[in-house]
C-alpha cells in the first residue's frame, strides 16, 4: 500500500506502508510513482500466475533504477 505525505506548502513523497516494516519514503513524487508503474506494467514486470497479480522483484528493482536514478529500498 501506498500514501501520499505532505505538508501544506508540498508533497513530501510517497511514502510504502508494508504491515511489520517501517514506513519509508520510497517515491519523491506521485509521478515518479506512476511512472515507474506505467514502465513496469509495459515492460512486463507484473503478470498473472493464477489468478494471482505478481511482480517480478528483480525486474522491478532494475526498472525502479531506472526510472529513479536511485537504488530501491529493501
Amino acid at each position: 500500500m501506498y500514501a501520499v505525505v505532505w505538508r501544506s506548502d508540498r508533497t513530501l513523497g510517497v511514502v510504502g506502508v508494508l504491515e511489520g516494516a517501517e514506513s519509508e519514503i520510497e517515491y519523491l513524487s506521485v509521478e515518479e510513482m506512476l511512472e515507474v508503474f506505467s514502465t513496469a506494467l509495459r515492460e512486463g514486470a507484473f503478470f498473472d500466475q493464477g489468478g494471482t497479480f505478481e511482480v517480478d522483484d528483480d525486474r522491478m528493482d532494475d526498472i525502479y533504477r531506472r526510472v529513479t536514478g536511485r537504488e530501491p529500498l529493501y
